[in-house]
């Protein structure tokens, strides 16, 4: 988000006011998150990117849906995947 240092996962369809912030719908504790691949198809929006755990500094997986299709945006659910831990 502008001015805050911090990067937020947003989607947006090509005007300024139709950018959605996805970080918001991650549980507390995640300080930054970064959506890397976005799909979409008539039944909705597929966004799939990382998010980063303050309390251990790892990178998690996530992956945030939305349904119906572009135009009404409405997030309704998000899926947490397993977090990928490096060595």
């Amino acid at each position: 988000m502008p001015g805050s240092g911090l990067t937020r996962a947003g989607i947006w369809s090509g005007a300024a006011a139709s950018f959605h912030n996805l970080h918001q719908y991650l549980p507390t504790g995640y300080s930054a998150s970064t959506a890397y691949a976005v799909y979409e198809d008539a039944s909705g929006i597929v966004a799939g990117g990382l998010a980063v755990n303050s309390a251990t500094g790892r990178a998690e997986a996530f992956i945030w849906t939305t349904v119906p299709a572009p135009g009404t945006a409405s997030l309704l659910a998000m899926m947490l995947l397993a977090p990928r831990r490096r060595r």
